[in-house]
């Protein structure tokens, strides 16, 4: 069995410096799917801090959305190969700050904890004040509940 056809990637966002946008991912259908991790790389963060939280979703596009409690780790910066503990970000996010420079962060979400009627999910990166750098990237790596060949969608 080859690597794909355990995990479905998806690019979620594309690289890119969202300075003073709020920026989300794809939003992730999970219909098919035990959970999902959101491999989120950040480049320079010059400036305020950014608000990261995790919303499930109605459908797909997003016309009605509710933060939710999630699984974090973040990675040490590029060059080291350690990750931190697995933390539990709650319903109103996580900080990540300049000194989070140049590092991964892994975000968990589990099919089985979405709210019945709300099988889709998204992460949203807020800048909220004035930065002069934030460079960002992601992608979402799917589990299915049968692995093949050809995965199911999963941003419809």
């Amino acid at each position: 069995m080859f690597v794909d056809e355990r995990i479905h990637i998806v690019p979620a966002i594309a690289p890119a410096d969202i300075t003073t946008t709020t920026t989300y991912t794809d939003i992730i259908g999970l219909k098919e799917y035990h959970h999902v991790e959101f491999v989120i790389v950040f480049g320079a963060i010059t400036g305020d801090t950014i608000a990261l939280t995790v919303e499930e979703c109605d459908d797909i596009s997003a016309s009605n959305t509710t933060a939710i409690a999630f699984r974090y780790r973040k990675s040490s910066a590029v060059g080291t190969d350690s990750m931190g503990a697995l933390t539990a970000g709650a319903s109103t996010g996580i900080t990540i700050a300049a000194t989070d420079d140049n590092k991964v962060v892994l975000v968990d979400v589990d099919s089985s904890e979405l709210s019945s009627g709300y099988p889709y999910v998204r992460v949203k990166l807020d800048p909220g004040g004035s930065m002069s750098a934030l460079l960002v990237g992601a992608i979402a790596i799917l589990y299915p509940r049968y692995a093949q060949a050809s995965q199911i969608s999963a941003v419809d």
